[in-house]
């Protein structure tokens, strides 16, 4: 960062400092004022807290970044981030300017922020960036397999980026937006009103066509578009045909669930690897297709093909001989692989295929009970961790001089009472704990686990659903805030005890209690009321964060939370069932005469 501090016409950050306590009234910041303090060298220009301090102080020295100062002052003014963050703020606008939108990588706490900077940003990376961001929304659920990222503008480019954090990040920013963040959207001169339309769920399918037939050449809205999940199928497919030079939208349409199936042959062979990857994911894709891509040469495509479970079990049971661990690892997970073939896989070579064919809860128990002496300890607690197995074998794994064994059995919902209470006596800590984890460990096994010296221990019978009351109120009373915590986070501890714990010294058990479904509504608006008056600023809005996260949470409660000072708290109260701005954008009443008016229009 350039020094400024020779020019003594400019406001330095000593200076600021020493002026801001100079008046009680707060200043709001706004455009003209910061960019005036820097560009007219206002130094006589008084501040009124610390956050404007910090303002200038993490804009100072930068010449020619009017763009990245009125975005700055904008999400001061919408409170969407203080001035901890503005610093993150700023670097990450640097790098949307001189990157590609598909490159920046930014946390789900600071979108919001650079969301709303963008809307008042005219520069022309704001089009691009903020259609990568608003398309979270329309995920078709591939990035939870960890095999694909979400959709994105060129967010697919490059194998190496399949590895990066944030894709798939939660779209809760969204819905707790301004009102007026969508009107200035519509309303941008660098024509933002169309990725609005593409990124809205509730856009009728006769807007998306219109859109992809007047925006073709628009990569990034087309983009959109390709994701949606009403677009219609024959738009699908002349996105498809007509993208030689982008895979990224043919991946797009191969994602799609409302892609027609010949439409997913045809991509099937594809030269990107990627597309192929998400045809053998859709579930609508062909066998005849899934069978032609078991033979794939990219062994990513072969992986996909073992993770479908509508492939055929002729093709699963070739693909349990490939070369590939990775791929014969999938195939013995997959619960439609039939019982030949995990046989087979039983006795791999690799421990990480045996061991998933041992968990597989199609894999007969005769066949995985005879790999109880198996020399990976992985495979041998998978025995012991599969329900139905004989009381002999779990009696061998329980005697297993592995700790990690002998925890997998006793954390067999299955075994029996005597032998829980054998590993409850356990020296090693792990061992005792899984015991007192299970929900099937008799009453007297948590009573002996409940006055164990290992936190982890009875932290752990705290959080146990068949723990009785009365250990329960033993354990609120414990010196550990962890053993506490867990207590107040247990949906079956009695209203007495939660009661007890609404006034406990750690903010973080009444956080945790906050967040229990089953504390009383009484209970709720008491830890809310008082969060933050004992403790400090940061804790306090734990507290409501994890209240705003309680899925039967009063009205009322929610009402006070969904008005929050704190960013996150709003951004979680809008994803409660109780918030009805559920999607990114506000949606359209069909019954508007308006919008019917639109849609014959659009027709």
């Amino acid at each position: 960062m350039e020094e400024r501090r020779a020019d003594p016409d400019v406001a330095t950050a000593a200076d600021i400092g020493g002026s801001a306590t100079s008046r009680a009234r707060r200043r709001v910041v706004t455009v003209d004022d910061v960019a005036g303090v820097l560009a007219q060298r206002d130094g006589g220009w008084v501040l009124a807290n610390d956050l404007e301090v910090r303002v200038l102080e993490a804009l100072r020295g930068y010449g020619g970044a009017r763009w990245r100062l009125s975005a700055l002052a904008a999400t001061l003014d919408a409170g969407l981030a203080d001035g901890v963050r503005l610093r993150r703020v700023s670097r990450v606008l640097d790098e949307i300017t001189f990157q590609s939108p598909h490159r920046v990588r930014v946390a789900d706490e600071l979108l919001g922020a650079v969301g709303y900077a963008c809307a008042h940003w005219n520069h022309h990376g704001a089009r691009g960036w903020l259609s990568w961001a608003l398309s979270a929304q329309l995920d078709s659920g591939l990035v939870k397999s960890g095999v694909l990222p979400g959709p994105g503008v060129e967010s697919l480019v490059g194998q190496s980026r399949l590895r990066d954090g944030g894709f798939g990040r939660g779209t809760h920013w969204i819905c707790e937006m301004p009102d007026g963040f969508w009107d200035r959207l519509r309303s941008h001169p660098k024509g933002l009103a169309d990725v609005v339309a593409a990124c809205d769920v509730a856009t009728p399918a006769r807007m998306l066509a219109k859109l992809a037939d007047e925006k073709r050449h628009d990569r990034e809205l087309l983009d959109l578009v390709a994701s949606h999940p009403r677009t219609p199928k024959r738009v699908l497919e002349t996105i498809a045909t007509e993208s030689y030079a982008m895979p990224q939208l043919r991946l797009r349409v191969a994602q799609n669930r409302n892609t027609s199936r010949r439409v997913l042959d045809w991509l099937g062979c594809d030269h990107d690897e990627l597309t192929r990857t998400a045809v053998a994911l859709n579930p609508k894709t062909s066998r005849s297709t899934l069978a032609r891509l078991a033979g794939n040469a990219a062994p990513r495509v072969r992986v996909a093909v073992a993770c479908s479970t509508n492939v055929s079990t002729r093709v699963l049971a070739t693909l349990a001989q490939d070369s590939e661990m990775v791929v014969r690892s999938w195939v013995a997970a997959n619960p439609t692989t039939p019982p030949e073939a995990l046989e087979l896989l039983l006795a791999d070579r690799h421990w990480v295929v045996r061991a998933c064919a041992a968990a597989n809860p199609s894999t007969p128990i005769e066949c995985v009970e005879s790999r109880v002496t198996d020399r990976a300890i992985r495979v041998r607690g998978a025995v012991a961790q599969r329900a139905g197995v004989a009381p002999v074998v779990l009696e061998t794994l329980a005697g297993d001089l592995k700790p990690r064994v002998r925890a997998a059995a006793g954390s067999n919902p299955t075994a029996g009472g005597e032998l829980l209470a054998c590993l409850a006596s356990d020296g090693c800590e792990q061992v005792r704990v899984a015991v007192a984890a299970n929900p099937a460990a008799p009453a007297g096994v948590l009573e002996m686990l409940a006055a164990d010296t290992g936190t982890w221990t009875r932290s752990w019978v705290a959080s146990n659903p068949s723990t009785a009351a009365v250990l329960l109120r033993l354990l609120a009373a414990d010196v550990d805030d962890f053993v506490r915590r867990c207590v107040a986070a247990n949906e079956a501890a009695p209203g007495d005890v939660l009661e007890t714990l609404a006034g406990d010294d750690c903010p973080v058990v009444r956080a945790h209690l906050a967040r229990n479904p089953s504390a009383p509504a009484a209970v709720v608006r008491h830890v809310v009321a008082n969060a933050g008056e004992d403790t400090g600023e940061h804790l306090g809005e734990y507290v409501r964060l994890c209240a705003a996260d309680n899925p039967a949470l009063p009205s009322d409660v929610f009402d006070t939370l969904i008005g929050d000072a704190s960013y996150r708290v709003r951004a979680t109260a809008a994803r409660s069932p109780h918030s009805s701005c559920r999607c990114a954008a506000p949606s359209r009443d069909l019954n508007d005469p308006d919008s019917k008016k639109e849609q014959r229009d659009v027709g």
